[in-house]
């Protein structure tokens, strides 16, 4: 499984990286691919199983990118931290809605921490507050496709035990 989230992390980055900025003009605008996964596969499997997807995701970025990698680590982590904060608290809900509304939530969370790490790390100081519309429709874009993926990933739901249910 390490090996499909590793593939799936590259994947995101690529597009993200590569496909999205066709497709937005404005790139504070743009849905995170990375993070949207990050946050479908900690609701539709296990919040522990996305440190993958954040690491190669971060790796493939930071090398095609005037970015360090490290920065991209860290601005992925919030969707790692808001999976893992919802799936803590809302342990009882296991249903389609319970799992679509924690990857939605944790797409919007990951996507906010996303634009404001990386604009702290860009030294642009107040450039989240000043595209704070362009930042939303971001996080609005990558919530929506944190639900399809989720809603594809899905059927491929393990059996939850433990802490992470």
């Amino acid at each position: 499984m390490i090996a499909l989230t590793i593939a799936l992390g590259i994947l995101a980055a690529l597009l993200q990286a590569a496909v999205v900025p066709a497709f937005f003009l404005d790139a504070w605008a743009a849905p995170i691919p990375a993070c949207a996964l990050i946050a479908a596969w900690a609701a539709a499997r296990r919040p522990e199983e996305t440190w993958p997807i954040a690491a190669a995701a971060a790796l493939v970025l930071g090398v095609i990118s005037v970015e360090r990698a490290g920065w991209f680590l860290l601005a992925l982590l919030p969707s790692v931290g808001g999976a893992i904060l919802l799936a803590s608290v809302s342990r009882e809900n296991r249903g389609l809605s319970a799992r679509l509304s924690r990857g939605i939530a944790a797409a919007a969370i990951g996507s906010l921490g996303y634009a404001a790490v990386l604009g702290l790390g860009a030294a642009r100081d107040g450039a989240v507050f000043r595209e704070s519309a362009a930042v939303a429709f971001a996080a609005v874009g990558t919530a929506l496709l944190a639900a399809i993926v989720v809603t594809a990933l899905t059927p491929f739901r393990r059996h939850p035990v433990g802490l992470f249910r």
